[in-house]
């Protein structure tokens, strides 16, 4: 980098424009002291162990296991995910299960058996 390209930084440097609606703290934000304390949330059953600290006199905690905010004073509700995969595939193969034809012992016929392969062990359920 030139001496003259240093310049030019320094100088779009000097123009830069301030937006109110910004939370970000700065760069120098490593040098500043940032008093932490522990808590404990009491909201719920997670009891969650919180770090809180101190930045420019406004309070930010982290920590939280279910999912609330420091702001929210209150237990937050789970919001339902999509389902799991483990459950859907047991739905369908009750539903699968169901569905097969019913055999009476006098119309068996001989079984062969295939041994379950690791590779395929992963893939039943249990």
């Amino acid at each position: 980098m030139t001496l003259r390209d240093e310049a030019a930084l320094r100088d779009n440097s000097a123009h830069t424009v301030a937006s109110a609606t910004t939370t970000f703290r700065g760069t120098g934000l490593h040098r500043a002291e940032l008093p932490v304390r522990n808590d404990v949330c009491e909201l719920c059953g997670n009891h969650c162990k919180l770090s809180v600290a101190t930045v420019d006199g406004e309070e930010v905690a982290f920590g939280f296991l279910c999912g609330r905010d420091w702001a929210t004073k209150s237990f937050v509700a789970r919001k339902p995910g999509p389902p799991r995969l483990a459950a859907l595939r047991a739905g369908v193969e009750r539903t699968a299960i169901g569905a097969l034809p019913k055999i009476s012992a006098s119309t068996l016929a001989p079984t062969i058996g295939l041994p379950a392969a690791l590779s395929l062990i992963e893939d039943m359920g249990f």
